[in-house]
């Protein structure tokens, strides 16, 4: 997994309201993909404190922090944990951070990376209670949900000792738990993957406190909420009005049910978020780049799906068909494009229209700098369907 840092801080704003990144050109390979696709292939052949912690403690603990910022000046540290006063176990509340810091790395990419390894430490999954083995004796936590706390208890032959983190105002509410085994230090991660957040704990193994622990807090990058949104839209069809008593609707709409369940097979297990060294585009780039491909592929299975019904057609029957089909394939065959150019919204609105038309989609291109993509793919349909 990367340890870089992010250039760009995400803001509460991109984490509510994200927008697509916008470009004047098409992703890498975009057109070179659009040129490649099935239908031209087939046409080519992660406070207060209720009692402040004393001076000495307040040292301490700043020493710590500040030595782990320089050690590892990763992400947005979080200030170090204060004592809250409470009877046994001592009690201690992370403050947030004092800033934001953003991640390159999803969530999804995370909890799928360390899950087999997780499972090796699990003692209950049900109440979320860990255990990981110290060179000498054994470490235990024991992660509350619902109390946003973690129960840290370590066990050394007869001795035992336990403290408590609160993360209650890290804004992580449903977090999902991994543990990663590094050596002299063992990495506790809290992932919530409806806000994106994530707080990564690290611990010293040899002395496992609160004054030796490093906290960061991360925000997925606005890059990784569009390239999760664009996903997610271009996952799934918008629902173009028909009319299921006329032969046209219910053909097309049968032959784009192929192709639907075609693209969700093919998406199941597709991690659209991960990076790699070599390959320079952004997550938003590399699902779109994605998509472009599953979509000709798709496309061509809907041609497919429509040419056989035609076969048993009367002629004014397959006219009426490509009439009423050709439009709105070609609408749904541009929905990553548009997904690129940030109008991805507008083109399903259009195309759940009822006054949908091959005139307001061939405006709609045009006002959205599509209409080259509207006319290759409008022409590659014709040729194919009519041949």
């Amino acid at each position: 997994m990367s340890s870089k840092d992010s250039t760009r801080k995400t803001t509460k704003k991109e984490l509510t309201a994200p927008k697509p990144l916008k470009k004047k050109g098409f992703p890498i390979g975009a057109k070179r993909a659009l040129q490649d696709s099935e239908l031209a292939r087939q046409k080519k052949a992660m406070h207060a404190p209720k009692k402040k912690p004393s001076r000495a403690a307040k040292l301490l603990l700043a020493g710590t922090l500040a030595a782990g910022i320089a050690a590892a000046p990763l992400g947005a540290e979080a200030r170090a944990p204060e004592l809250v006063d409470v009877s046994a176990p001592p009690s201690y509340v992370i403050a947030p951070p004092l800033e934001d810091a953003s991640s390159t790395e999803s969530i999804s990419y995370i909890l799928s990376l360390l899950k087999a390894e997780t499972d090796r430490y699990t003692k209950s999954s049900k109440l979320n209670i860990f255990e990981v083995p110290l060179s000498q004796g054994k470490l235990r936590m024991n992660v509350d949900q619902m109390h946003r706390t973690i129960l840290f208890t370590v066990s050394q032959g007869a001795q035992r000792r336990s403290f408590e983190l609160s993360f209650s105002e890290l804004h992580i509410i449903n977090p999902e738990i991994r543990i990663k085994d590094q050596g002299e230090t063992l990495v506790l991660r809290l992932l919530d993957s409806r806000s994106g957040r994530q707080a990564r704990i690290t611990i010293l193994k040899s002395d496992v406190a609160p004054e030796n622990m490093l906290i960061r807090v991360f925000d997925e990058s606005a890059d990784l909420v569009a390239a999760r949104q664009a996903f997610q839209s271009l996952n799934s069809f918008p629902e173009p009005v028909t009319d299921p008593k006329k032969t046209e609707s219910r053909v097309f709409m049968e032959a784009l049910k192929v192709a639907e369940n075609l693209l969700v097979s093919q998406t199941q297990n597709l991690e659209f978020s991960s990076s790699s060294a070599e390959d320079r585009r952004t997550a938003f780039e590399r699902t779109v780049d994605t998509f472009i491909s599953l979509y000709s592929t798709m496309g061509g299975k809907a041609v497919d799906a429509l040419s056989a019904e035609m076969k048993e057609m009367s002629r004014e029957e397959r006219g009426k068909l490509l009439e009423f089909a050709i439009p709105r394939l070609t609408a749904l065959m541009m929905r990553p494009f548009a997904a690129w150019q940030g109008s991805l919204g507008g083109l399903d609105r259009l195309l759940s229209s009822p006054d949908f038309s091959v005139e307001a989609l061939r405006e709609f291109a045009w006002h959205n700098n599509l209409h080259q993509e509207y006319n290759f793919l409008l022409k590659s349909l014709k040729e194919r369907l009519s041949s």
